[in-house]
């Protein structure tokens, strides 16, 4: 019942309350579902501590669920550090198990190589078996592959075609067709728009994510706010960082339906940054520019430009720490820009908060991610010795890099 009312007809106080029932008559799967409340917030406060002490507890027991989200928790860093490492073995563990969404898991993670040695066809072996057992995920997870990775984009198109039949209605598998044809489309390709919309609105439909921001984005650029609010908030339900983060964008910009304040959008962002994914890291840059004071980026080496100005809004106090707690959230997704501003911010010696050690790792995050401007803080670093050994050689190639970027930009 728990499951029920926190997916399909959604209720987040009834989810808790028939999930915490579960676990106090020693249910494990009971048990699991309560942590996970407590990791989403939904129906209780968000405790990210309980939800790791008691799913550490039930991996260590061998339960494969807990394995999995352990395992992605570790991963994506959703609401704890990463520790790819340990997510790996977690993966390794429920694999053994013979657990499909573990398999599934690893097999991604193999065929990407990201954070581990890459074995494409061990891979596809373990999606391959993950699919076998039944988990639907992973008929979506070879479409993927072939279509993105590999030189046979045709076979994950029969993938997809196997997944979008009436005996399957795999949501996911429809919204990979829609973005696969929105990405050929926008490539130049002969492909009619309405084929993107056509697929996209049936996934959604079928409650696929991914499917409901778009949706939701388009008739919001379209200014239909009223739709998009609608859409916005089912993703939101369903535990969307993004349909939290369009949600807080339209209670600011003043376009919310009805009596929204933007103290509302602010709860909205707060929400998106422990989800992890693409809102959260557009959240977390849009919390910043509103808490951080207006002097916030001085010395920063803007570079090759972004829109990572501070800006105020009515209602709205300045307030530093909140602003570089959301740097530090942004951060750990791994967007650029937010690395780059915190990087910068703990490079700045002159600042109580400053460190470092840390702030150089930031930088060079945002520059493997193409933030450019990152290599002009690291060569004053390397010339200067702060937080790394004085290095005019290391200094040199940054500025090269930079002129370099700087070229093609």
């Amino acid at each position: 019942m728990s499951r029920y009312y926190g997916f399909i007809d959604i209720d987040h106080n009834l989810a808790y309350e028939y999930a915490a029932r579960s676990a106090r008559q020693g249910n494990i799967f009971g048990r699991m579902e309560l942590a996970m409340l407590y990791s989403f917030g939904a129906g209780v406060e968000r405790d990210p501590d309980r939800f790791l002490e008691e799913a550490t507890l039930l991996a260590r027991k061998k339960f494969a669920p807990a394995m999995w989200f352990l395992a992605r928790e570790y991963i994506y860093g959703f609401s704890i550090r990463k520790n790819p490492r340990r997510g790996l073995r977690l993966l390794e563990e429920g694999t053994d198990l013979g657990y499909p969404e573990c398999m599934c898991e690893l097999g991604v993670q193999l065929t990407r190589g990201d954070i581990c040695t890459r074995d494409i066809s061990r891979g596809l072996r373990l999606i391959e078996d993950a699919m076998a057992a039944g988990y639907p995920s992973a008929l979506n997870a070879l479409a993927k592959y072939y279509i993105d990775c590999s030189d046979t984009p045709e076979k994950g198109f029969r993938y997809l075609d196997e997944g979008i039949d009436e005996d399957h209605n795999n949501p996911e598998c429809i919204s990979t067709l829609a973005n696969s044809y929105e990405r050929r489309y926008r490539n130049g390709e002969n492909i009619d728009p309405a084929l993107v919309q056509k697929w996209r609105m049936r996934a959604a439909e079928l409650g696929d994510r991914n499917a409901i921001d778009k949706v939701a984005e388009a008739l919001l650029a379209e200014g239909k706010f009223t739709e998009a609010w609608a859409w916005a908030e089912r993703s939101a339900l369903l535990g969307g960082n993004s349909g939290e983060y369009l949600l807080g964008r339209m209670c600011l910009d003043g376009n919310a339906p009805g009596a929204h304040t933007r103290q509302e959008g602010i709860e909205h962002l707060k929400n998106a940054l422990f989800f992890g994914g693409a809102g959260s890291a557009r959240s977390a840059l849009l919390l910043y520019r509103l808490y951080a004071p207006d002097d916030f980026t001085r010395g920063f080496p803007d570079g090759e430009g972004g829109d990572i100005r501070p800006v105020s809004a009515e209602g709205i106090e300045k307030d530093e720490q909140q602003a570089l707690a959301a740097l530090k959230r942004g951060a750990r997704y791994g967007d650029p820009d937010c690395c780059y501003l915190y990087g910068c911010a703990l490079t700045d010696t002159s600042r109580p908060y400053s460190n470092e050690i840390e702030g150089v790792a930031c930088l060079k995050e945002a520059l493997a991610k193409e933030r450019y401007a990152a290599a002009l803080r690291l060569a004053d670093l390397y010339r200067n010795g702060i937080g790394v050994l004085p290095d005019a050689t290391k200094a040199e190639e940054y500025l090269t890099l930079y002129r370099q970027a700087l070229g093609h930009l």
